[in-house]
Parts: C-alpha cells; sequence; structure tokens
C-alpha cells in the first residue's frame, strides 16, 4: 500500500464503504425476506436467504477492515 498517495488511499477506503453497506442493506433486506419466508412456511427458502445474509455480513466486515487500512494509511502519508 505504501506505492499509493494519501487521495488513492483515500479513494479506495471509500469504495470499500459503499461496498461494505450496500452488503450490509443486502444483509438486512435478505434477512426481511427470510423472516417473510418463515411466516408463509417456506423455511427452505428462508435458510437460503440467511446464509446470503451471513455471507454478505462477512463479506462487509473484510470491506470494514481494508477501509480501515486504507484511512490509516491515508494518515499516514498525511
Amino acid at each position: 500500500m505504501s506505492n499509493m498517495d494519501k487521495q488513492q488511499h483515500l479513494d479506495l477506503a471509500n469504495d470499500y464503504a459503499n461496498e461494505a453497506d450496500e452488503l450490509e442493506a443486502g444483509a438486512i433486506n435478505a434477512a426481511e425476506v427470510a423472516i417473510a419466508s418463515i411466516k408463509a412456511g417456506e423455511l427452505e427458502e428462508a435458510l437460503d436467504l440467511l446464509k446470503t445474509a451471513a455471507e454478505n455480513v462477512k463479506g462487509a466486515a473484510i470491506d470494514r477492515t481494508f477501509q480501515k487500512q486504507h484511512e490509516e494509511a491515508a494518515e499516514k502519508d498525511a
């Protein structure tokens, strides 16, 4: 990461933040639809949706880690 300047780090941090936001929103949506599926007795669909939600949460956590790393690198380049 040291070959990047401050603005490049900030741009990447912003990209990772946006991706994490999208993944988190997708996880919430999947969980809400899973609840509706459970109420409708569609348990297999609900399980698939909950798996999707979990994967989105994992992806968002990874993106947040990269976001933080680039923000810290930008601070060092300041």
